[in-house]
């Protein structure tokens, strides 16, 4: 909703702007709601209807890493401190706790296996992208030395 008011700001677009300018607002409003439990560092999984998934999970690491977050530092800085704690690897984030008894520490198996592991604790690399985006966003230059730390090496591996 931000990205779109700067395209109707610079295209002139002052109804569409005047319409929508306190949309974005409701939104981060809705999201924190929808979310956000203040007894919890992280954020739930996902929502349906009356339901919570309160796994710790990667999807989070969204929230802060976009350049429109709908959350303030405080709840950034503890979603960053559960994903460190919980799902950071040194090659990616987990796609599952450890301490989520569906955790699966190995991706092996048959077709069927693997596919009931692949989200239940894979490490995925690319995900440390949105870790490291998200991390500097919140700490600024003093980030730069533990997230150089996270990616040194990367350049060494042989596929």
């Amino acid at each position: 909703m931000k990205f779109a008011l700067e395209l109707a700001e610079k295209a002139g677009d002052n109804k569409f702007v005047k319409e929508w300018v306190n949309m974005p607002e409701k939104i981060k409003e809705s999201f924190r709601i929808v979310f956000c439990d203040p007894d919890k560092a992280y954020l739930a999984d996902y929502v349906d209807g009356d339901y919570k998934d309160w796994s710790v999970r990667p999807n989070q690491i969204f929230a802060v890493s976009f350049k429109y977050s709908p959350l303030d530092n405080d709840k950034k800085k503890q979603v960053l401190d559960t994903v460190r704690k919980e799902l950071l690897t040194p090659r990616g984030l987990r796609t599952l706790s450890p301490k989520n008894p569906d955790y699966k520490a190995v991706y092996e198996g048959n077709h069927e296996q693997r596919d009931k592991a692949y989200h239940q604790g894979t490490v995925w690399p690319w995900l440390l992208g949105h870790f490291c985006e998200g991390y500097l966003k919140l700490h600024k230059k003093s980030g730069i030395g533990f997230v150089r730390q996270l990616v040194e090496g990367f350049e060494e591996e042989k596929y």
